[in-house]
């Protein structure tokens, strides 16, 4: 902070060039976003039906939210799937927000990374915080990609282990280095 404070000393046009020259980083702080999903509509999702809907009267933006209901639990509910396209940074970072209602056991969320040189594999973590009646909450949730993996298409699911009702809304998938990950945890 105390750099740009100097710099910005040095006169109107080199604040107008470091702007110019950090567009488009959003104060990420190098993220590269590769995956963004409103949840306001089914256009992509991969398990629609009676108990996984878009909830029109529940969501941060006022377009609505993903709902998932698990009348008997253990339910998985793959969501999206897409090509991320090229690239750089060795973590994935999973923005998203999360409302539940009478919600038992663990939450995990899953992303499947599939690549032209193996198998499909997938991470499982857990979302930490989210069970029984809780408002909407931020999580953020970091996956490590493997020394030379390249992702060719990622997929992402939820997994609900007890009975309730989740919301998911505005789902962000960011590339960044392992020292960007650790800053944000």
């Amino acid at each position: 902070m105390r750099g740009m404070v100097s710099f910005a000393r040095r006169g109107p046009l080199a604040v107008g060039l470091v702007l110019l020259l950090t567009a488009g980083c959003g104060g990420s702080g190098g993220a590269e976003l590769i995956g963004s999903f409103s949840m306001d509509d089914a256009d992509g999702l991969l398990d629609a039906g009676p108990d996984v809907t878009i909830d029109a009267d529940q969501g941060l933006d006022g377009g609505g939210s993903l709902h998932i209901f698990a009348p008997e639990g253990n339910k998985l509910v793959n969501i999206h799937e897409f090509a991320p396209g090229d690239f750089d940074g060795d973590v994935l970072s999973v923005l998203m927000h999360m409302k539940s209602e009478m919600l038992g056991g663990d939450t995990s969320f899953d992303l499947w990374i599939f690549t032209n040189d193996s198998s499909p594999r997938r991470i499982r973590r857990l979302c930490a915080d989210v069970g029984r009646t809780k408002d909407w909450q931020k999580v953020n949730i970091s996956f490590p990609l493997v020394e030379g993996e390249e992702p060719v298409k990622l997929r992402t699911a939820v997994h609900l282990e007890g009975r309730g009702h989740l919301w998911i809304d505005n789902l962000e998938i960011r590339a960044l280095d392992v020292g960007e990950a650790a800053g944000r945890e």
